[in-house]
Formats: C-alpha cells, sequence, structure tokens
C-alpha cells in the first residue's frame, strides 16, 4: 500500500450513517409545524349590529345616476367577539347596493 494511502477500516465507515441518520433526526426536529396547520382556529362573532343614518366623516363611496342623484351608501356599526386571545373589536362597514339604482346585474361593494 502507498505511504499516504488511507484505508477505511469498519470503525470510520460506521460513523457516516451514524452522522446522516442524526443529521435527518435533527432536520425533522426543524421542521415544525405552525399554529395554523393543526386544524381550523376558532372564529368570532359579530354581534350589536347598529344602521347609522349616514355615514361617519368622509372618504366613503357613493353613486350618482345620470340625472344627477347621489346615493350614498348604507353604514353600520359592529362588534366582532369571541375571537381567541383577541379583545373585541368595534367596526364601521358600509355598502352601497345598486341594485336599485342601475338597470344592468351588479354585485355591489363592501367596505370595511
Amino acid at each position: 500500500m502507498a505511504k499516504n494511502a488511507r484505508s477505511i477500516s469498519p470503525a470510520t465507515s460506521g460513523r457516516l450513517p451514524l452522522t446522516l441518520a442524526c443529521l435527518v433526526f435533527f432536520g425533522l426536529l426543524l421542521v415544525a409545524r405552525a399554529h395554523g396547520q393543526y386544524g381550523s382556529l376558532p372564529i368570532g362573532s359579530v354581534t350589536s349590529v347598529t344602521p347609522l343614518t349616514s355615514c361617519p366623516g368622509g372618504g366613503w363611496y357613493s353613486y350618482k345616476s345620470s340625472s344627477g342623484t347621489t346615493y350614498p351608501m348604507n353604514c353600520s356599526t359592529a362588534t366582532v367577539t369571541n375571537c381567541s386571545g383577541a379583545q373585541d373589536i368595534s367596526l364601521t362597514f358600509g355598502y352601497l347596493n345598486p341594485a336599485a339604482i342601475i338597470s344592468t346585474q351588479a354585485n355591489g361593494v363592501v367596505v370595511f
């Protein structure tokens, strides 16, 4: 055998499968599932829906017909409750129902 040649002994060759097994094991530990992957999270409820006489502040959508009539959004307040780990959330939402305004089929607009 040459002077600088190395031979592979059974003790050395046994380390490779053990090393690979350890790497695979620890690699699988690092691939943990996120909380959202364990199934659906509980959803809250929308309560206390109260229609408003007009939308608060500015910036809400409206529709102006060809005759010049302006149709404002219909706004309501509501509260989202019972969300796991969260406080109740108050919100104002508005909708514009164009079905009575225009003659073509329309789906409407919802703004939160």
